[in-house]
């Protein structure tokens, strides 16, 4: 699950290295929104020192951001996101390249993440 707040910088650490096909790829990040419907599509730039293990990105949240520079508008709710691999940079969904999906929230500024907590204990009996 990734977890963007709003406002700020956002460090977000995937495994997309092993699913490339292309020579060298970089990334674009669609994210779809499960209420309203509209889809968000940003390139994220891999900053990972470490690639072949796992991708780390930075997501800037903010006003007018440049989603060709990572940087994205977002309003706070719940998202399903794609990975994809791409040749040149873009922010037009592609076909094909899709290498990771997932579950994105974001959340609004001050907001904190609700997290469940109660323990359910079931009791299981053995008849003697």
């Amino acid at each position: 699950m990734i977890l963007i707040n709003q406002d700020t910088t956002n460090i977000v650490v995937l495994t997309l290295t092993e699913k490339v096909t292309l020579s060298s790829p970089l990334f674009m990040l669609n994210l779809h929104n499960k209420q309203s419907k509209v889809d968000y599509n940003l390139m994220i730039t891999d900053t990972s020192s470490y690639t072949y293990r796992y991708n780390k990105f930075s997501i800037v949240e903010m006003a007018s951001g440049d989603p060709l520079s990572g940087e994205i508008e977002l309003p706070k709710g719940q998202y399903i996101y794609n990975a994809y691999e791409v040749a040149a940079p873009t922010t037009t969904l592609p076909s094909s390249g899709l290498l990771e999906n997932g579950i994105c929230v974001v959340l609004g500024t001050g907001e904190t993440e609700y997290i469940n907590e109660d323990i359910t204990t079931d009791k299981v009996y053995e008849r003697p």
